[in-house]
This record gives C-alpha cells, sequence and structure tokens, in this order.
C-alpha cells in the first residue's frame, strides 16, 4: 500500500499565504469520478443532438491527458517528486496507457464481436472502463493524505495573467494572419517574447515562476504557426492526418493493411493516439493538429527546465531552454511533425529522469521503461537514434567516472539491463508489428539495416553530400538566412567549447557541473549530430539537430560562462552578471532571426518563418521566397482546384504538375471521419512533371491535364519548380511560358489556380469553370 503524506494538518497562513487544499484518497477517487461521468454525459449529449462544442474538447483533453497517468503514478508508489514532475509525468503516462488501451480495445473488441473498436463509443467506454479499474486501484491501495497550498494572490497577479495571454496572443495572430494578412499581432507577440528573456535575467521575474514562462513561450511559438493557414502542412502532418483517417474509417488498426506507408503505420502516435483524442474531442483532425498536439508539445521545454535546473543555475536552465525552442524547427518542423515530437517529449521525461534522484533508483527506472516504450511507439527513426545512445552511453560513462572520480554518478539510470530491455522492445516492436517488417528488414545485415533505418526518416533521395554540409556551404538569396547560417555556426562553436571546457576542467581535477553519466549523454548527441555533415545520403538536419540538442542545450551558456571565466584573469570586469547579459542578447538576437522578426520588421526578406511575411512574399516575393512560403501554405485555390478536377477529371489521364510546392492539395482533416459516399467516384490521374525539355524552343507538354495551384498561376506564384536534385532550385516563370501549352484549353479557372485540357490546338474544348475567392481567403 502506497501512503502519500505531505503533512496532516493544513499550513498556518503565516507558513504558506493562499488557499490550502486537502488532497485524501477519497476526494480524488470522487473527482476522478465525477469527471468520468461528465465525459460520458457529454458524449451522450451530443450523440443525442445537443451540441457542445466548446465544453468537449475542453473536458476531454484534460480528462485524457491528466487522469489515467495521476493514478498511475499514484499506483507505482512515486510519491517523492515535485508538483511540475507530477504534471510531466502523469502526462507521460497517460499517454502511453492510452496508446495500450488502444492497442487492447483495437484485437480484443473484434474477438468479441465488436467490428470497429475504434470509433466513439468503443473506445469511450473502452477508456473510461481503464479509468475506473485505475480509480478502484487507487482508492484501495493508496493513502493520500496532504495538502497544497494555492497561491491565489500570486495566480491573479498581472504578470501571471499577462503571461497567460502570450499563447492568445499566438492564436489569434495566427487566424488574423491567416484571413487578413495582417501580422500586427505576431510582431508584437514577437516583441514581447524577446523582451522575456532580459527580463528573467534581470531579475524581473521570479526564479519559481521560470516552468510557467518557459511553457507559455513554447506554446505561443507553436500555436502562432500551427495555426497560421487553413490546412495541414510542412512536413509529413497530412500523410500522418491521412494515416488517421484510414483507421476510423475502417474503424480498427491492422498494421498489415498499411495503405502504401509502411512503418508510419506502426506508430501509435499516429493511427491510435490521433484517433483516440479525435473521437473523445469531436474535433476534425485538423483542430486536433493544430491545437492538441501543440499543447502536449508545449510541455517538453517544461521538462528540459527542470532537467537542466539540477546541473546549472536556474537562469542559466532558462537561457537553455530558451535557446530549444528558439530554433526554428521547435516551432515550425515539430509543430507540425506530431510522431517526432511526441518521441522528443518522451526523451525529454527520460533526460528529467537521469537528472533527478529524489525518487527511489527502481521507480525511476519503472518510469523510464515506460517512457521509452513511448518513444519506440512514437517514431522508429527517433528510436534507433536512441538505441545508439544507450548503447554508447554506458561505456563513455564508465570511462568518465575510471578517469575523473568528481564526475561519478551517485545512482546511474542507465545500466546494460536496461539498454537490453529497451532494445528488445524496439527490435521486437519493428519486427512484429511493421508490415512486412518494413522498419527493420528482418535484421538482414544488422549493421546495413541499423543505418538504414537510423536515417530513414533523417533520409531523402541520395545526394553527393549531407544535408548539413549542403546548408553551411549555400548562399542564400536572403540576408537574413545567410547572418542565420553565420549565427547557426557561432551557436555550435560555443556548444562544442562548452563541452570542451567541461573535459577541461575535469583533467585538471576542478569540480563540473554535470555528472559522468549526463556527460556521456551530451557528448554522444553532440556526436551523432556530427554524423549529419558526413556524406551519408542525406540526413534531414531539421530533425535531426533539434533531437539531439535536448542533451547539449546546456553547454551553450556553460560555453560562455567559461569564457569569461577564462577572461576574468586578464579583465576582472568579466562577471558573471556580464556573462547573462552577453547570453542574452545573443539568445534574443538568435529567436529575433528564426522566428521572423528582423526580416518582417527591417529587411523585408524571408526568413525561416515566412509564414509572418505572407502578404509580401504573395505580392513581391522571389521565386525562391514564394517556394518556401507555399510549402508551408496551402491555399483555398488549390484545394478546391483540386476537388474540382478530381471530382470532374476523365479517370486515367496524364496529369502534368510543377514540382512541390506545385501540384494538387486536398483538405486532408477536414472531411468527415467516415469516407464520402462519393469517394469511389472520384478520378486518379497518372501524374508526371513538368519536365524543362517541354518548354524548350517550340516544345510544348503533351496531351493531358495541366494542373496549377496557386504557387504557379501568373496572379499569385507564377513560378513552376522544374526537377532537379533535392538541394537543387530551378524554375521558370508561368506567364513566360504559357506557349507551350497554349494548344490546350483552359477549363477551370479560379484566379489562384487553374486547369488546361487538350490533345491539340483542334480538341473540343470542356466546359470552362470560372470561380472567385477572395484574396484573404488564399
Amino acid at each position: 500500500m502506497t501512503t502519500v503524506s505531505d503533512r496532516e494538518t493544513p499550513p498556518s497562513p503565516a507558513e504558506a499565504p493562499g488557499y490550502a487544499v486537502s488532497i485524501t484518497t477519497r476526494r480524488v477517487a470522487l473527482a476522478v469520478l465525477a469527471l468520468q461521468a461528465l465525459v460520458l454525459a457529454i458524449v451522450g449529449l451530443e450523440r443525442l443532438g445537443v451540441p457542445l462544442p466548446v465544453v468537449r474538447p475542453v473536458v476531454t483533453v484534460a480528462y485524457l491527458t491528466l487522469v489515467p497517468g495521476y493514478l498511475l503514478l499514484r499506483l507505482a508508489g512515486i510519491t517523492e517528486e515535485s508538483r511540475i514532475e507530477t504534471l510531466l509525468y502523469s502526462v507521460g503516462l497517460s499517454l502511453v496507457s492510452l496508446m495500450a488501451v488502444g492497442v487492447v480495445a483495437n484485437f480484443a473488441l473484434r474477438r468479441v464481436g465488436v467490428t470497429q473498436p475504434i470509433s466513439e463509443l468503443p473506445m469511450v467506454l473502452s477508456v473510461g472502463a481503464f479509468v475506473c479499474v485505475l480509480t478502484w486501484l487507487y482508492a484501495d491501495r493508496v493513502e493520500e493524505d496532504r495538502w497544497i497550498t494555492l497561491d491565489t494572490h500570486e495566480l491573479t497577479s498581472p504578470t501571471v495573467l499577462g503571461l497567460a495571454l502570450l499563447p492568445l496572443a499566438g492564436v489569434y495572430g495566427g487566424l488574423i494572419l491567416t484571413r487578413t494578412g495582417n501580422n500586427y499581432l505576431l510582431v508584437a507577440l514577437y516583441a514581447v517574447l524577446l523582451a522575456l528573456p532580459v527580463l528573467v535575467v534581470a531579475g524581473r521575474l521570479p526564479d519559481r515562476l521560470l516552468p510557467y514562462v518557459v511553457w507559455t513561450v513554447a506554446l505561443s511559438l507553436l500555436l502562432q504557426n500551427t495555426l497560421s493557414g487553413h490546412y495541414m502542412a510542412w512536413g509529413d502532418s497530412p500523410k500522418e492526418a491521412g494515416l488517421a483517417l484510414d483507421v476510423l474509417r475502417n474503424g480498427y488498426w491492422e498494421p498489415a493493411l498499411a495503405p502504401g506507408y509502411g512503418s508510419k503505420y506502426t506508430m501509435l502516435r499516429i493511427v491510435l493516439l490521433h484517433p483516440i483524442y479525435a473521437l473523445f474531442t469531436d474535433l476534425k483532425f485538423v483542430w486536433e493538429f493544430k491545437l492538441v498536439h501543440p499543447l502536449i508539445f508545449s510541455l517538453t521545454p517544461v521538462a528540459l527546465y527542470h532537467a537542466y535546473e539540477q546541473y546549472v543555475e536556474k537562469r542559466a536552465a532558462f537561457l537553455s531552454v530558451f535557446l530549444y525552442v528558439s530554433l526554428f524547427s521547435f516551432f515550425i518542423v515539430l509543430s507540425r511533425n506530431t510522431r517526432t515530437a511526441t518521441a522528443l517529449f518522451f526523451i525529454s521525461l527520460f533526460a528529467v529522469l537521469v537528472a533527478r534522484d529524489r525518487i527511489p533508483l527502481d521507480r525511476r527506472k519503472l518510469l523510464a521503461i515506460v517512457f521509452v516504450a513511448g518513444i519506440v511507439v512514437s517514431h522508429y527513426g527517433v528510436s534507433y537514434m536512441f538505441m545508439l545512445a544507450l548503447g554508447l552511453v554506458i561505456p563513455v560513462r564508465w570511462a568518465l567516472e575510471r578517469l575523473f572520480s568528481q564526475a561519478k554518478t551517485e545512482l546511474p539510470l542507465t545500466s546494460p539491463v536496461f539498454v537490453v530491455l529497451y532494445g528488445t522492445m524496439l527490435f521486437a516492436w519493428y519486427i512484429y508489428a511493421s508490415p512486412r517488417s518494413k522498419a527493420f528488414n528482418l535484421l538482414i545485415g544488422f549493421a546495413n539495416s541499423f543505418v538504414g533505418r537510423l536515417t530513414d526518416q533523417f533520409v531523402a533521395e541520395p545526394e553527393s553530400t549531407s544535408a548539413s554540409v549542403q546548408y553551411l556551404t549555400s548562399d542564400f538569396t536572403s540576408m537574413t538566412l545567410n547572418v542565420l547560417k553565420l549565427y547557426n555556426i557561432f551557436v555550435g562553436g560555443v556548444i562544442v567549447a562548452g563541452l570542451g571546457f567541461t573535459y577541461w576542467r575535469l583533467v585538471r581535477k576542478e569540480e563540473i557541473d554535470f555528472d559522468a553519466e549526463y556527460l556521456a549523454y551530451a557528448s554522444i548527441a553532440l556526436g551523432i549530430f556530427g554524423i549529419t555533415f558526413l556524406p551519408v545520403e542525406r540526413f534531414n538536419t531539421a530533425r535531426t539537430y533539434p533531437t539531439t540538442l535536448l542533451f547539449f542545450a546546456p553547454f551553450f551558456v556553460v560555453g560562455i560562462r567559461e569564457a569569461f571565466r577564462n577572461a576574468r584573469r586578464y579583465v576582472p570586469k568579466f562577471d558573471v552578471e556580464g556573462m547573462y547579459r552577453v547570453t542574452v542578447v545573443l539568445l534574443v538576437v538568435f529567436l529575433a532571426l528564426n522566428v521572423g522578426f528582423v526580416s518582417a520588421v527591417f529587411s523585408q526578406e524571408y526568413s525561416t518563418n515566412a509564414l509572418v511575411e505572407k502578404d509580401r512574399i504573395m505580392d513581391d516575393g522571389a521565386p525562391t521566397e514564394k517556394t518556401y512560403f507555399y510549402k508551408q501554405y496551402p491555399t483555398v485555390y488549390g484545394v478546391e482546384g483540386t476537388d474540382w478536377l478530381e471530382s470532374t477529371g476523365v479517370n486515367g489521364t496524364t496529369l502534368y504538375l510543377s514540382g512541390w510546392p506545385g501540384g494538387m492539395k486536398g483538405a486532408v482533416g477536414h472531411s468527415q471521419l467516415r469516407e464520402p459516399p462519393d469517394a469511389a467516384e472520384r478520378a486518379e490521374f497518372e501524374g508526371r512533371a513538368i519536365q524543362r525539355e517541354m518548354l524548350a524552343n517550340d516544345s510544348s507538354v503533351d496531351e493531358g491535364y495541366i494542373f496549377f495551384s496557386a504557387y504557379n498561376h501568373p496572379r499569385l506564384g507564377n513560378v513552376i519548380r522544374l526537377p532537379s536534385g533535392h538541394f537543387g532550385f530551378e524554375y521558370v516563370h508561368t506567364d513566360e511560358s504559357q506557349d507551350h501549352w497554349s494548344d490546350k484549353h483552359l477549363v477551370y479557372d479560379s484566379g489562384g489556380s487553374r486547369v488546361y485540357y487538350g490533345q491539340n490546338r483542334t480538341a473540343p474544348a470542356q466546359a470552362t469553370t470560372t470561380t472567385n475567392s477572395t484574396e484573404n481567403d488564399a
């Protein structure tokens, strides 16, 4: 039986001013049952036709994300954690347990005659039954009797309430940008975010609020990006949503029926967790992706802050996390790539367990096993990278502890047994759960398979150089991007210096901030990132960097601190406060460059966050700017044109398309969860790329359809991207090349997308359709 007893009597007002709340086993159990009844009542009322559009998502997200995990945490006898750890571990345990319930329900219910277990009623009842069992076990085995104090004065202070407005500004800023093209609110939000680290270092924000500050900054950056635009874009979110929708439309998950996506269909984050949240919240997938995922992923920086503060001073921990969230990959790529982001969330929880030793070692290892299982079923690429790190940590830690006694880890989390257990889970899952074992290739040629799967999600078509080298040697048309490239080189150099200074202190027998285990993880993570500079096909740096930066981000601050410490021997004015001021300036500039503040306010040229300059790029942007922008921003024009062509086109006809981001665009996640009645009647085409040879001299595009999205339409993008290497960019202007399809008839024009059709100049024309869409809806 587990006993939780912080104190048996309520704290006096002198000890803890605020509102004291008694937490007992009975009260928690009754609260859970009441919330369970509320969820069932909401679902029941909506099935009877009573809409509850705001209440249902809010209540069910809180229920799914917190309740199962909290009960499991207490049942595991884990009581020594802080409130932040309670929140983080509860969310992590909830996510893993929901995926487990989904798997059990998916296979067990089908055996007893439920043909569609992944549908609303079976899933609500399955999760509800699971929570009821946990509540019964909790009430029977846990004796919880403690008091917590809520500081109502601080909760209602202008600082706390003002910080709470930042995510709302991100929400409304993204929506306003989408509807009107106005970026004023987003620019104002960026200005406030840039001021926050200055306030933290100046001591204007209390240390106890720093986790809250980290969370509001992270959530604001994520929401302002996911809510900019009508549709899912950038990366694989449309593919992820398509897989999840496939599960919902079938009503079950069957890995053997993977519709052409192979290993992605074994990632439970995609095929079960998304459907569970969609069924409970009754949100369309587009909103589940745009709202629920950022809410969960925003806790990753909070977990990192909690891990970092165990080693470095609180302000240094905050600045380390600020470096991480300032990276464009965090709020652009990972805001939309849910499987990678969820795996990183579990890694951040693992980092907390490595750093914190207040919980008994056996309980820490229990949590660690659950969280690394979450990594395995969320993303196979990250799973293999993490496996490589685990395998190397043990010998590196052993060597560090043998050579440098001051770095000894008192209670190391990583052991050979743990590594073997993780490897067994990883290999077993992707051998037996992956369709035709695609994710593991049956271990034939182990080394080749391991490296191949390690890089699979981070690799595109083969190239003669790596993405990192290509990035460093590129000469961008945007001065902002060129400056940012140099800035990234500088940041990387400081991190390497910080790690080098740490090892130098060990050699000199001086004390360091980190223990051997964390130092081993940071060193190996930096080494894994170094692989991206080798000509091993092409690692996607935008994903690999944030995956590894999780562990070595604190060494940026350490590098600056050690540089100041060494310089102080010659210049006494180089003190700690000066170090913090320099670090803040560097990080403020880094975020300003990444988030697009510099480009939107000063340089008027595109940045990594091109969305913030929507109107300028759509009206006057250069081809490279428009290409980058339209990758992130599918338009209403393109979606409507795609729908028209698929509904009226001739099945099996050849369709000529521009290179990405041209081409057809579907409104993935906007449709109903069930397959539309006319789905089988929609035309399918034989897609072909428009080649340069078709646009040379007197040549013309062959017979068939030509589809132009907003990226290609002469009124908007006016760019046709031609086939080239992944790193190459070759294009022509649409209005300068139209003679090469003048033998075809314009059969559709919405003002932002066009469709041409014909075999030759004498072919009979289809009826021309012209529609109008407002430019603000683009």
